[in-house]
This record gives C-alpha cells, sequence and structure tokens, in this order.
C-alpha cells in the first residue's frame, strides 16, 4: 500500500512540475539557509568543551578600577598558581600559560614565524585535554628547555611525528629538545597549542612580586565546587598575599581602594565562557559574541517557519484543487483514511526531496560560509552526530503538518 502511494504521490509531482519546483525549492532554500546557521552557532557554541573537565576548569582574570579607568586584564601573577593549590583543597590543579609572541623558527636555510606558541607548566596535561601522539604527558614539559608540539609543526619540521629527542632553535637563541607530540588543536579552542615550551627554569615564573600581572592561570576544582566558591578562594589569596605589597608599594589596602570607589580583585571565568563572553582585548584568539548567536537563532527559527508557512499553504492550495480527483477515487473505492494517507504521502515526499537538495545547497555554500567566518565547518562530523537525525525528523514533522 505505502509503495503504492509513493508511486502515485511522484507521479502527481512530475504531472504538476512548475508548483512542485516552486514548492521543493522553496522549503530546499530555508532549511539550507538554517542549515548554515545552525552549524556556525553549534561551532561557537561548542567552544573548549571537548576538554574532560570544561565543566571544573575557570581562568583568573584580574580587574583593577583606579581613577575612573579600568584596567582589565586576563593575567594574573606567578605565584597565584602554586598558593591556590597549597591554601584551597578544593582546588585540584593549576597552570600558568604565557604567550611566546611570533616565535622563529630556524628550519635549515630558512626562517618561519609560528604564531601559536606558548610557555606552560608541566600540570598543562592535567588541566587540558591534548591527547599525545608522542611523548609522556606527566614528563614532557617537566624539564628546563623542552618544547611539545603539534602534529601538524613536527611534520612541518621534520616530516613525520617520530620526532621526540629532536632539537627546534628558536629565536636564532634558544635550543629546545622536542619532549612530546599532541594532535593538533581543536578549531573550537580559545587557546590553540601548536608549540609549548616549558616554564621549568624561567626565572620570572619564580617571582613573588604579586603585582606584576604577566602569566595567564587557569584552575581545575574538584567537581561540586561552586564558582562563587572559586572567585572566593582567588580573592581570599589576593587579600593574602596581594595586599600587603598594595599597601607597602602604594600606602593603600584594598578597603582604602573601595573607599574611594576604586578596587583591585581577581575574577574567574569559566572556561567555556571565554570565546562568546569575554570582552578583554588581549585574549589569546580573537573571541565570539553571544549576543550575535542569539540574533542568529532567531533568524534561523524566523526563516524555518516562514518556509514551513509557505510549504504548507502551497501543499493546502494544491490539494483544494485536487477535488475531482478526491471524487473518482471515492466512487472507485476510497475512503477518508486512504484519502488524507495519499495527501501525507505527496507532503512527506516533496518535503524529504526538499531536504535532499537543501543538503547540496548547503554542501556548495559551506565553503563561502567557511571563507566569511574563518572556520573549519564541517556539514556533517563528529561533533554533530545527531544533525542528520534532526533534520529528518523536522522534515518529517515539515511534511506531515
Amino acid at each position: 500500500m505505502l509503495q503504492n502511494y509513493i508511486r502515485v504521490a511522484w507521479r502527481n509531482l512530475t504531472r504538476n512540475k512548475t508548483f512542485s519546483l516552486i514548492n521543493i525549492f522553496g522549503l530546499a532554500i530555508g532549511l539550507a539557509v538554517c542549515m548554515l546557521i545552525s552549524l556556525f552557532v553549534i561551532d561557537e557554541l561548542s567552544y573548549d568543551k571537548h576538554n574532560e573537565h570544561a565543566a571544573n576548569i575557570y581562568r583568573v582574570n584580574t580587574e583593577i578600577h583606579v581613577n575612573n579607568s579600568d584596567f582589565n586584564d586576563r593575567t594574573s601573577p606567578p605565584q597565584l598558581s602554586s598558593v591556590l593549590v597549597k591554601d584551597y583543597p578544593l582546588i585540584e590543579k593549576t597552570v600558568r600559560v604565557i604567550g611566546s609572541g611570533n616565535m622563529l623558527i630556524k628550519a635549515g636555510d630558512e626562517t618561519f614565524t609560528e604564531t601559536n606558541a606558548y610557555r606552560a607548566d608541566s600540570s598543562l596535561f592535567d588541566v587540558f585535554t591534548l591527547p599525545m601522539i608522542e611523548g609522556d604527558p606527566k614528563k614532557s614539559l617537566a624539564q628546563p628547555n623542552t618544547m611539545v608540539v603539534s602534529e601538524t609543526i613536527a611534520k612541518k619540521y621534520f616530516g613525520t611525528t617520530d620526532v621526540l629527542g629532536k632539537t627546534i632553535t628558536a629565536d636564532n637563541v634558544h635550543a629546545f629538545k622536542i619532549t612530546g607530540v599532541i594532535k593538533d588543536p581543536r578549531p573550537q579552542s580559545h587557546i590553540k597549542f601548536h608549540i609549548i615550551c616549558s616554564l621549568a627554569g624561567d626565572e620570572d615564573a619564580k617571582s613573588d612580586f604579586w603585582l606584576n600581572n604577566n602569566y595567564t592561570t587557569y584552575i581545575l576544582v574538584k567537581p561540586g565546587t561552586t564558582h562563587a566558591e572559586v572567585n572566593g578562594f582567588v580573592n581570599q589569596a589576593a587579600k593574602k598575599y596581594a595586599e600587603p605589597q598594595l599597601l607597602n608599594l602604594f600606602q593603600s589596602s584594598f578597603a582604602d581602594l573601595e573607599k574611594r570607589g576604586d578596587w583591585f580583585r581577581y575574577k574567574t571565568v569559566p572556561l567555556t565562557s571565554i570565546h562568546l563572553h569575554s570582552t578583554l582585548s588581549n585574549e589569546f584568539e580573537p573571541g565570539g559574541n553571544i549576543q550575535y548567536i542569539y540574533i542568529f537563532i532567531v533568524i534561523a527559527v524566523f526563516i524555518m517557519v516562514i518556509a514551513c508557512v509557505n510549504f504548507m499553504n502551497l501543499s493546502t492550495a494544491r490539494s483544494a484543487g485536487r477535488s475531482r480527483e478526491v471524487g473518482v477515487r471515492k466512487v472507485m473505492g476510497s475512503n477518508r483514511g486512504q484519502l488524507i494517507a495519499q495527501f501525507l504521502t505527496e507532503s512527506v515526499v516533496t518535503s524529504f526531496i526538499a531536504l535532499l537538495f537543501a543538503v547540496i545547497f548547503a554542501t556548495m555554500l559551506l565553503p563561502l560560509l567557511n571563507n566569511i567566518s574563518g572556520k573549519q565547518i564541517a556539514l556533517f562530523d563528529y561533533s554533530t552526530p545527531w544533525l542528520p537525525v534532526a533534520l529528518i525528523a523536522i522534515t518529517l514533522l515539515v511534511g506531515l503538518m
């Protein structure tokens, strides 16, 4: 019976080509646009969520307000990291990261500039999920003058990932021994580690001056620890260690600053909020804007509603003009249920043909979207296994409405 419904539906579609094309392409364009917007939104919302402990990772920002001027930064003093682990049991691990700027790397007679180069503590692999291809994550950054590189960097300079023990000369001065190779960082990362040099032996990292903010500190807390608790920890540390130095240098305590309407404080930011919610100008990577995401969602819903309403109106108008066919079918013995099933089958078949064209349109336009946004979005990949199911469900629902 179903096979017969589909055969009749196809015959009616081909018989009324103009109407069918208008209906199919109207819905297909709407679906394609919504697919592209959805892929962009999903990509933006997924930043840093691939980290195993993403929900329990925070970054420490410094906020200073003096004489009606704000100095907000993603950095913090070097000793904050060790103090937090020592003084607060709910903090499991911390790691300090500092950008190395444009690192010059010499390979043969050529010199290359690498922008995604950082220095970090060996605890980096305890906080962030950075799958290692070669090397031991617990030892790879434990010694001075050691370096971990991404798969891309290893292949770029050596043609293979089997590079443990080899040396890279950076900035024509520093020779680093490669002690690990990690998989390339996910595109959805607010900080993309391609070159990581060890902080071990760095004299600046040993400084106990709490008013010098050079390092970006990330905190891994125990599950169940609230954001308010984490903020409390870092500001207790500020009062215990930074305030005495502030008082000594400027004869002002935190209370004195507050009386003048000024402040010096630390503020923690959830890892997964950095990309879309940060307003800092010195982020490691350009961020997004959550307001734009809301706007795109509204636009996608609006387009989808318009496309569906248009599809249903055209289908209804077409059905109303087939009263003669309905009369003939009733004379031939078709009951009301069979007639409804036939019309619904035609609508569903039309909607799935529209889905097929929508996928084709989206595939054609995706490179343009990637070029404009600077992203590497794929139509279907491991991060959105539910998307095909959602598209089929939406298409089926539209066809049955």
